[in-house]
């Protein structure tokens, strides 16, 4: 998560601008989770990935199980952000680029036309009616979420809206996929994983910003959610570099060069007027060519991104957060669910107003992951024996 404030921490205003679009992204997974699936997992579908104890690859113990599963998940975690981070040293910008955009197509497409399949199979459609409306529904919700994350056409609502619900979906996509006790572990394990890709001076998030000048601030879309919308940002902090701003200061340039030719094929004689106008204008076509290419070396960059004052969250905490609620709704109790619920809105107020500190990027996930698991067992084991 991105922080840099002059005050040390976020004030409430800038942190409820998180904390309410986290509380939606829950409940709108736990919505899904227990709407649609019943708040159960599909061994049949990932059993070959995973130790289960109902399928042949297990170790006999769903204990055991889940601690496997859970280390090999965030290995699988950590392999992915190193290859990432040494594509990017390495100056692969475009590979970079794709893999990122690829992963939210699969998101936009795959996982929600696996969704909008189970729903309608949950209305006892036939199998073809329900693969056609996945089909349709999915094309319909991709192709808005083209528009939304590749182009800067769309409102800045509709990219928050699009991040809470792929983040929901990709949340109960997890759930589904793991066994058993599974889930705990890789919550527990991803705690001490954040610390050290973000906080360390070896962490791939950490070392990662060290290129991220090289990239458009548009690349965040991919992978954070922010409480500000990126042009009004831009036009608030310096009018002359937003659209309109660029647009007069090129007219500018062409009204003073034209006055300029203007005034100097006055002064030639009549022969050499339309070559010193042809001069001229060559001259103009240079300069303006060259502002062009100076703005557009200017625009804001990624690493500019991370070191303004805008709030943003990863998307990654997004889902995290959704695994825990989900997996704590799977207990059965609504008091022992509503605590990890809680317990993860007091520790992201408490990342977002107390931990933060200037010039810092802190981890979102260690505080909120942490007391909303504790809150849960607490409430489930304590409050309800």
């Amino acid at each position: 998560m991105d922080t840099t404030t002059e005050c040390g921490g976020y004030t409430w205003r800038q942190a409820w601008k998180l904390l309410c679009p986290v509380m939606v992204n829950m409940l709108l997974t736990l919505a899904i989770w227990i709407g649609v699936y019943g708040g159960k997992n599909d061994g049949t579908a990932f059993g070959s990935f995973l130790l289960d104890s109902g399928s042949e690859y297990t170790t006999g113990s769903d204990l055991y199980d889940g601690m496997l599963n859970g280390v090999g998940s965030v290995i699988i975690i950590g392999i992915v952000s190193f290859l990432i981070l040494a594509l990017a040293m390495f100056n692969m910008k475009r590979i970079v680029e794709l893999w990122i955009s690829g992963s939210c197509l699969a998101v936009l497409f795959g996982v929600s036309g696996m969704f909008f399949y189970d729903v309608f199979r949950l209305l006892d459609l036939p199998y073809l009616y329900a693969e056609v409306g996945a089909v349709v529904d999915a094309i319909c919700y991709g192709t808005m979420g083209y528009e939304v994350f590749f182009k800067r056409s769309a409102p800045h609502f509709f990219h928050q809206c699009y991040v809470i619900a792929n983040c929901s979906l990709v949340s109960v996509f997890y759930l589904r996929m793991f066994p058993v006790h599974t889930a705990w572990f890789v919550l527990l394990f991803i705690i001490g994983w954040d610390w050290f890709a973000v906080l360390t001076p070896y962490g791939p998030l950490h070392m990662v910003q060290e290129k991220a000048a090289d990239y458009s601030q548009d690349i965040l879309k991919f992978l954070m959610f922010s409480a500000d919308s990126d042009t009004s940002y831009v036009e608030k902090q310096d009018p002359d570099v937003s659209q309109n701003g660029q647009g007069k200061i090129m007219e500018q340039i062409r009204a003073s060069i034209e006055a300029s030719k203007d005034e100097k094929t006055n002064l030639v004689a009549e022969d050499e007027k339309e070559k010193w106008s042809e001069e001229v204008t060559g001259l103009s076509d240079e300069v303006t060519g060259q502002f062009q290419e100076d703005l557009i070396e200017d625009s804001p960059t990624a690493f500019d991104a991370f070191n303004d004052d805008r709030v943003r969250l990863g998307m990654g905490d997004f889902v995290f957060y959704g695994v825990l609620v989900g997996k704590a709704a799977c207990s059965g109790s609504i008091l022992a669910t509503m605590a990890a619920y809680v317990g993860v809105c007091v520790g992201l107020l408490l990342t977002l107003m107390v931990v933060f500190k200037r010039d810092d990027t802190v981890p979102a996930l260690p505080n909120s992951i942490a007391l909303g698991m504790l809150f849960h067992f607490v409430v489930l084991y304590g409050v309800n024996m």
